[in-house]
């Protein structure tokens, strides 16, 4: 009866320890994707923001109130901001 017992108790433990593993298993999953969204999100933002810089800088300019030099400036920084390791 003892030996019945402890095979239980090891198959219990092994179960639980399956378990555990798979549970964190999910949970560094879940982290990884919440980090790989929020730089999505990070550079969406930053891409939304180089968008506005420049179209402010393109209307300026065709204002005649700055030089074409300041207008790719913005220009290259909405083309770096659209660089992305994600898609």
């Amino acid at each position: 009866i003892r030996a019945a017992e402890a095979g239980q108790q090891v198959a219990a433990l092994a179960y639980e320890k399956a378990v555990l593993a798979a549970l964190a298993d999910g949970e560094r999953a879940l982290s990884g994707y919440r980090l790989a969204l929020e730089a999505v999100r990070t550079r969406q933002a930053a891409l939304a923001t180089a968008r506005r810089s420049y179209d402010h800088q393109d209307r300026r300019f065709r204002a005649g109130d700055i030089a074409s030099a300041d207008l790719l400036g913005a220009e290259r920084s909405l083309g770096d901001a659209g660089k992305s390791k994600f898609f």
